[in-house]
């Protein structure tokens, strides 16, 4: 009767084996080139830093009429209040919108950018700026959006092993 053969004794001295994926095949949005993510990834920058200011206003003109009192309230006309509310209310959405990368928060984006152009401060800047992001950002709004941390580690990687 033949014993069957004795498997091969591993080498201990040998490098070890890994699962682990070298990355050198790896490429997450094949569809798009290293220059496309690279807009694609400022351009989501631009939105977020846009929402976050957007925000930040809101808070303050908020928190602004807040500390002005009942007073400073109460001696506004009825369409004065109405029309700071409305502002307010329109840009918690706005800033909602874009945090959210919901496709209707774009097109409150475009609106608010348009207005803040209008207003001949530094806010034009940031009004031009997140007019530009947004017409170059279509993918990253609505229900199948690249996300902002995927875009961010493809960049990294293909920065880091310099993939053009």
């Amino acid at each position: 009767m033949d014993e069957p053969a004795a498997p091969a004794a591993e080498n201990p001295y040998a490098a070890p084996e890994s699962d682990v994926d070298t990355g050198a095949e790896r490429k997450a949005f094949p569809e798009l080139t290293t220059r496309e993510v690279k807009k694609l990834r400022n351009d989501s920058h631009s939105i977020r830093s846009t929402a976050f200011l957007l925000a930040l206003a809101t808070g303050l003109i908020l928190l602004g009429l807040l500390a002005g009192g009942i007073g400073a309230v109460a001696g506004a006309s009825l369409p004065e209040f109405a029309m700071a509310g409305g502002a307010l209310a329109f840009s918690a959405t706005a800033a909602t919108g874009l945090f959210l990368r919901r496709s209707w928060g774009r097109i409150l984006g475009f609106i608010v950018g348009a207005l803040l152009i209008l207003t001949f401060s530094i806010a034009t800047l940031v009004g031009l700026l997140l007019l530009v992001a947004l017409a170059r950002a279509k993918p990253l709004f609505g229900p199948g959006r690249l996300l902002h941390r995927e875009l961010e580690a493809e960049w990294k990687y293909r920065r880091r092993n310099r993939i053009e």
